[in-house]
């Protein structure tokens, strides 16, 4: 056996060790141990802690339990617990903690769930906690001057001006059930500033969020008045002040700032909060060339380029062209600028100093057109239809935005469906094309065109379909293919909405880099 001093650690001085040579402190050293350290506790120069510690009865403690090392004894352990589900059995309402809190209204008992049977009478009541207003709680200066503050200004709040909606516009005709894997047609129900959409043709439509902007067109019958006003159709969830519509709501916002000329057969591309405007005429041979900025959060007008013909960096004014945004550009393609067709195309520069860049792109150039549609798929745009006042097209082209290349799309077989004034809608990996005119008379049709098969097929759809229209808008939102106005063969506008619900065949297949070069 060996003896040491061991620092004690809490100023009372060395305290004696012994060792012993088996391990085993015997236990006439361990009273010895107590006597000094008793000692020590009578010590003025002891501190806090230490007297604490000295304070426990070391032998009387209990010992601490084990914790389970093996599968068995953890599933012991557990199987041992106290059950708490007897105890949940006699829960009721405190009545102390209730005060003048007004009972909730129970929910009406349906037919399935009458009094006899065991779901109605089997009930859980919570206990109520203590209102938070009847906890004492020391206010802070702070505190008290934001109650005062609040208290300011709930007593000089005025409620804002509430206006109740009208009824929703519905269609006279019920619609018939469709499977759900079939796509079918109907008109939405439409609340808002108006009880339908405005009947306009040639106008242009800009999906930002959930809202599309509709804006300029005339009215479809001579002499066609064209009309610069904005039209805004939010297709989400509309808050107002005291409810939240979601369903089809049509207003006009005011706007400000320079506005432009009423316009028709103009382009309108969206980019991030702010919708670009180019080109466009009156239909009184006044073409324009001009690049107009409308912000979306503001309802500002800015005029970004002046109209001018005779400056040679500008596209030439023209009118049923085609734009389209591609990474922080705008790209316009052809249209017609009263004496002749156009097939060339452009860049606008939308982050800097707005700034026009002529592209010469290698390839076969597509023919001069008017009244086309250009969709971008993945880093291509697509071309499709048109006519150059002689003729009316049927054949594709594709550009691409990387390479700067034109390449005419093969078609191996199927129709050739020749097409002016219809829309054109990427959807997964197919082209929807509904309407226009194939020279001659207006059609409803729906064609599909698969990029990967390079195939065209008719699409049959349940529901009541839109009547044969051209010069109308579309635009994809929410797996739904909205249709906008347009004009039949008699030159009757149109003013109505309509939804291609696509149901299980939304979930179309992606489209590859591949598929489309």
């Amino acid at each position: 056996m060996t003896i040491g001093t061991v620092d004690a650690g809490d100023g009372g001085g060395p305290v004696m060790q012994q060792h012993h040579p088996d391990g085993d402190v015997p236990r006439s050293s361990l009273d010895s141990l107590n006597q000094v350290r008793s000692s020590t506790d009578e010590s003025p120069s002891m501190s806090r802690s230490s007297s604490k510690a000295s304070s426990i009865d070391r032998e009387n403690r209990p010992p601490k339990p084990r914790r389970p090392t093996n599968y068995a004894e953890r599933k012991s352990s557990i199987s041992t617990r106290p059950n708490l589900s007897g105890q949940l059995k006699n829960l009721s309402l405190n009545p102390a903690a209730l005060g003048n809190r007004t009972p909730f209204p129970s929910p009406p008992i349906s037919a399935k769930n009458t009094p006899s049977t065991p779901m109605a009478t089997a009930t859980f009541t919570p206990i109520l906690e203590q209102p938070l207003e009847r906890i004492d709680r020391t206010d802070s200066p702070d505190r008290i001057a934001s109650r005062e503050s609040n208290r300011s200004m709930e007593e000089h709040w005025e409620a804002p001006p509430y206006y109740p909606l009208p009824a929703p516009t519905r269609p006279e005709v019920e619609l018939k059930k469709a499977p759900a894997t079939q796509m079918y047609w109907h008109q939405p129900p439409i609340h808002g500033m108006m009880a339908t959409g405005p009947m306009r043709r040639s106008h242009s439509i800009a999906k930002v969020g959930s809202q599309f902007y509709l804006f300029g067109g005339s009215d479809g019958k001579p002499p066609q008045k064209a009309t610069n006003t904005v039209f805004i159709f939010d297709a989400g969830m509309l808050s107002l002040v005291r409810a939240n519509i979601d369903t089809s709501f049509w207003r006009i916002p005011i706007v400000s700032g320079t506005l432009p000329p009423a316009l028709r057969a103009h382009t309108t591309t969206p980019y991030r909060s702010k919708i670009y405007l180019f080109g466009g005429g009156t239909g009184n041979n006044d073409y324009y060339n001009h690049v107009y900025m409308f912000n979306t959060l503001t309802n500002r007008w800015t005029c970004l380029l002046e109209s001018d013909r005779s400056k040679p960096s500008y596209p030439t004014p023209r009118r049923a062209h085609t734009s389209v945004q591609f990474d922080s550009g705008m790209y316009i393609f052809g249209g017609g600028s009263g004496e002749a067709g156009l097939n060339d195309l452009w860049r606008l520069d939308l982050t800097r100093k707005p700034t026009w860049t002529q592209l010469h792109p290698v390839g076969r150039r597509p023919e001069p057109r008017v009244y086309h549609t250009a969709t971008v798929v993945r880093d291509v745009m697509i071309i499709y239809g048109g006519l150059d006042g002689r003729q009316c097209f049927s054949n594709m082209y594709i550009y691409n935005f990387v390479s700067n290349t034109y390449t005419e799309l093969i078609i191996p077989s199927g129709p050739r469906l020749c097409r002016i004034s219809h829309t054109t809608t990427c959807v997964g990996s197919q082209l929807f094309v509904f309407g226009g005119s194939n020279g001659t008379v207006f059609n409803n049709e729906l064609w599909i065109f698969d990029i990967p098969s390079k195939t065209w097929s008719l699409r049959p759809c349940a529901g009541t379909p839109p009547l044969a229209r051209g010069y109308h808008v579309s635009v994809f939102y929410d797996s739904r293919l909205w249709v906008f106005g347009g004009m039949d063969t008699v030159w009757e506008g149109f003013t109505d909405v309509h939804v291609l619900e696509f149901g299980g065949s939304g979930y179309l297949g992606s489209v590859y880099v591949d598929h489309i070069r």
